[in-house]
């Protein structure tokens, strides 16, 4: 599973740089929306797309920022601290990559009904 999150990583390098810049666009417009700056509407019409956006740019920089630095399976012939020290690695490997399916799933639920609320106030 990891393996898999790794070559993800490593493929989507290009957008490592987009995942940032979207996030602070989105806390950006979250924050104006928020503070009054933006007169989208009196009802707030950016609020929750940026909630959302900010939410799966969160969720690609884990993915663009943790993953490439999985270290890979290491064969039998190594030593015995060796295979433990990156046997713990992965472990924590393992468990960012639990939190961040849990938290996926979270966001996806979430996201559906946070567009839900939205096209029902503003469509």
């Amino acid at each position: 599973m990891i393996d898999r999150l790794r070559e993800i990583a490593i493929k989507g390098r290009r957008l490592r740089l987009f995942a940032p810049i979207i996030a602070l666009f989105a806390a950006g417009l979250f924050g104006l929306e928020v503070i009054g700056v933006v007169n989208s509407s009196k009802d707030d019409y950016f609020l929750i797309p940026s909630v959302v956006l900010l939410l799966w740019a969160a969720i690609l920089c884990t993915v663009f920022y943790s993953f490439p630095n999985v270290p890979k399976r290491l064969e039998k012939g190594c030593s015995l601290v060796k295979r433990v020290k990156n046997s713990l690695l992965r472990f924590y490997y393992y468990v960012l990559a639990f939190v961040l399916i849990t938290s996926t799933v979270g966001v996806i639920s979430f996201s559906f009904k946070l567009v839900g609320v939205w096209t029902r106030e503003f469509a």
